[in-house]
């Protein structure tokens, strides 16, 4: 049995529906506000729980082998950062905490590319998405601190920038679709100049289904690290010049209108080689990828 937490979420949704497909025994753990409408077909298919009705009760009425955690709070909606680091520390170390009483053997984290910025930034200056990134980073770090002490694999996916179909709106992807799908008459923009790993969801998906069939390549009392990204990086202007071209927009491109945020980190791209040795490639480039949400064969 498999414990996804964020299942309702736009990867979790996603990976959700491959693990069922693929025979998996889900259960799920959700907020009781969450909106289930990416999972409102399969919803019968699993057991779902409150996320704040108690861990304990999860392992205890399931014998869960393998953890995947995918729930987050970006902090984008008025959440105070306690809030932010109940959601993104307390909320998995208690799942963990569980995981080992109870015996699971596995534990998948999610984590960010923008955790890239800590080292040089942490004390010094306040970070792009400070509190998220910070919470992220601290708990696969406690983990990784004490990993000699568990008894668990721990295996942390750091996603580079993930997109695709269903995302929030107000996501920089679907709010530029969007945008030049409507044939708005502007986009301010900034100068695009940072480059960033775009990876479709598609990709990421499988990747995470590689890492599930070669669990048996790991040691308990591990912790692993897999970047999962294309392995190329793709400047924001040449992002959004091709997602123009692939719309056929007359939206006009108002680059380094906008100030771009403080310290956002300027490049990133993976370094997908212990990923690729598991069988896993990537099977989208930002063409495809541009093409497959917007529904263009």
């Amino acid at each position: 049995m498999i414990l996804l937490t964020g299942a309702t979420g736009f990867l979790g949704s996603s990976l959700l529906k491959r693990l069922l497909a693929e025979g998996y025994e889900v259960c799920c753990m959700k907020r009781s506000t969450s909106n289930c409408w990416r999972v409102k077909e399969v919803m019968d298919r699993c057991t779902w729980y409150n996320v704040w009705g108690g861990v304990e009760r999860v392992f205890k009425e399931n014998r869960i082998q393998m953890i995947i955690h995918c729930a987050t709070d970006y902090g984008r909606t008025g959440e105070n950062n306690i809030h932010v680091y109940r959601s993104n520390v307390s909320f998995p170390l208690e799942i963990l905490d569980e995981a080992m009483k109870f015996g699971c053997k596995y534990f998948i984290n999610t984590d960010s590319f923008f955790c890239k910025q800590i080292d040089n930034l942490w004390k010094e200056k306040e970070l792009y998405m400070d509190t998220y990134t910070k919470s992220k980073y601290m708990f696969r770090n406690i983990v990784k601190e004490q990993i000699d002490n568990l008894e668990i694999i721990f295996i942390n996916m750091q996603l580079e920038h993930i997109y695709g179909k269903d995302d929030k709106k107000e996501k920089f992807v679907s709010f530029l679709l969007g945008a030049l799908q409507s044939n708005t008459k502007e986009i301010e923009l900034t100068d695009g100049k940072q480059t960033r790993d775009w990876i479709y969801l598609g990709d990421v998906i499988d990747a995470y289904m590689a890492v599930i069939q070669n669990l048996y390549k790991f040691k308990a009392g591990e912790y692993y690290q897999f970047e999962v990204g294309t392995g190329r990086e793709i400047s924001l202007r040449e992002f959004v010049i091709e997602a123009k071209k692939i719309t056929k927009s007359t939206t006009e491109l108002k680059f380094g209108r906008k100030q771009m945020a403080a310290n956002e980190l300027m490049r990133s791209c993976a370094d997908n080689a212990t990923l690729q040795e598991l069988g896993w490639k990537p099977k989208f480039g930002i063409m495809r990828g541009l093409k497959e949400i917007v529904g263009e064969k």
